[in-house]
């Protein structure tokens, strides 16, 4: 089964009466036994509550089109990303909103492949008792094998992310809610960033030390329950940092979040590890690292793969006794052009553990 979609499950009471139960809850049969690669499909149309068809809003142009191949002339769909639109960072509007509000079914991919944004907007919107249908995960019913693509960590440092462990469902949790992981302090010579770098070179600054914590825009990452995120992280100068991080639960957008835990994570940036003074320390120089807010116990922690994968994650280290070495030669000269100006002067060197590997031969 192909299953497409963006970047990095709740259903729902009373709709329109049974008609639209009955028929939304056979296109759910039918389009999970289904396994279609189609392009080609239009403009999403607006659903409507006095139109006879079902209407059905997907969360990507290629389900809406595997679902009116499915449903025909039974079926009104829209889709929330629009045709020709990157899944990767579009943000939902409020004729997307809106087109959720009269659907009468829904489907997406999820298993992380959407933009939280539009999960969010797709399950804040639906109304209750509409079949709310997560394909990947409908299609394991059926006998359909769900196998993880996992990029090749060939780096020789650390290939160091960020991950949610757990679905949180004993705090209420859901997939719309999600965890912010807040920079609080850092101790250390220079600045520190966390960055993402999109497909056509655009970049995210999640943590910017330079200027401050605390202020108005603040210095986190922001993952759903259970998911993982591969960041670069970059250091302006040699020597041991120390970075404090915050886990915050927010069921949410509207509450004011659960407080989980804190710890401190260091980083040994083109000096000797046993700089840091940490008795019996677990050096972190190669594999995949991901610091991680575990929702099962409540906790900071680093997950830890040796082998790179970072699906396959065997350890779980207490952050206390890690070291996380950034060696010399990560040293990477800072690219020109505005998306980089946040590192400093072009050509420049940082220190650097990079996001993925990129032009590797």
């Amino acid at each position: 089964m192909i299953v497409t979609g963006g970047r990095g499950t709740s259903p729902g009471g009373a709709v329109c009466g049974g008609r639209a139960r009955r028929r939304g809850a056979g296109i759910v049969a039918g389009a999970a036994t289904l396994a279609l690669a189609v392009t080609g499909c239009t403009a999403s149309p607006a659903l409507s509550d006095t139109d006879e068809r079902v209407q059905v809003v997907t969360t990507t142009p290629l389900l809406a089109d595997l679902v009116a191949h499915v449903g025909g002339a039974r079926v009104q769909v829209a889709s929330i990303v629009r045709d020709g639109a990157d899944p990767h960072d579009y943000a939902p509007t409020l004729r997307d909103a809106r087109n959720v509000v009269y659907a009468d079914a829904a489907f997406s991919n999820y298993a992380l492949l959407e933009e939280h944004g539009i999960i969010k907007t797709l399950d804040a919107n639906l109304r209750p008792g509409v079949p709310n249908v997560s394909l990947a995960e409908e299609s394991v019913k059926y006998a359909a094998d769900l196998i993880p693509l996992v990029e090749d960590a060939g780096l020789d440092t650390v290939w160091l992310g960020a991950r949610v462990h757990g679905d949180g469902r004993e705090w209420g949790a859901t997939r719309s809610s999600q965890v912010v992981l807040e920079a609080t302090a850092l101790t250390g010579p220079g600045s520190l960033f966390a960055y993402l770098t999109g497909t056509f070179g655009d970049t995210e600054v999640m943590i910017d030390s330079a200027d401050g914590f605390g202020g108005a825009r603040p210095d986190a990452i922001e993952l759903p329950v259970d998911a993982h995120t591969h960041l670069s992280w970059a250091f302006t100068e040699p020597g041991i940092y120390t970075l404090d991080l915050r886990a915050r639960l927010r069921l949410t957008d509207a509450s004011p979040g659960i407080d989980l835990a804190s710890a401190t994570y260091t980083f040994a940036v083109g000096v000797d590890p046993s700089r840091a003074e940490i008795d019996d320390a677990v050096v972190l120089d190669e594999g995949h690292a991901d610091v991680t807010a575990d929702l099962d116990t409540g906790r900071m922690r680093i997950r830890y793969d040796a082998d790179g994968g970072g699906e396959r994650t065997q350890e779980d280290l207490d952050p206390a006794r890690v070291v996380i070495e950034v060696p010399a030669k990560a040293q990477e000269e800072i690219p020109a052009g505005a998306a980089f100006a946040f590192l400093g002067r072009p050509g420049a060197r940082v220190y650097q553990l990079a996001q993925a590997v990129l032009d590797a031969t």
